[in-house]
């Protein structure tokens, strides 16, 4: 019983976590899209959640599917959900790849 709570509370503070990356981007003028793509020089985000952790929004989607996991299926859910992580590196390699390349000209 203690997995459930524990993993309905991972799950919402996910979410939180998520919610509040998000609406720091709007904060500054950018919105989310699946397309990595720039049109115009971004403002980097280095406030909010941006000031303690790279990418929050991503970081808050992992905490979100761990703890679905783990409240589901027990501890062998969350090592399950992590299998995830690969997809979302491979994300966060692009996006700091395409910043790079923004902030250099």
């Amino acid at each position: 019983m203690i997995e459930v709570a524990l993993g309905m509370g991972m799950f919402f503070a996910g979410v939180i976590l998520r919610s509040m990356a998000f609406l720091q981007l709007k904060s500054v003028g950018i919105r989310y899209r699946q397309a990595l793509l720039i049109r115009k020089p971004p403002r980097i985000a280095s406030e909010g959640v941006y000031r303690y952790m790279k990418h929050p929004a991503y970081m808050g989607s992992l905490i979100s599917i761990a703890g679905a996991g783990l409240a589901c299926l027990g501890w062998g859910g969350v090592i399950i959900a992590f299998a995830a992580l690969p997809l979302f590196q491979s994300r966060m390699v692009e996006e700091d790849a395409l910043l790079e390349e923004v902030r250099n000209g």
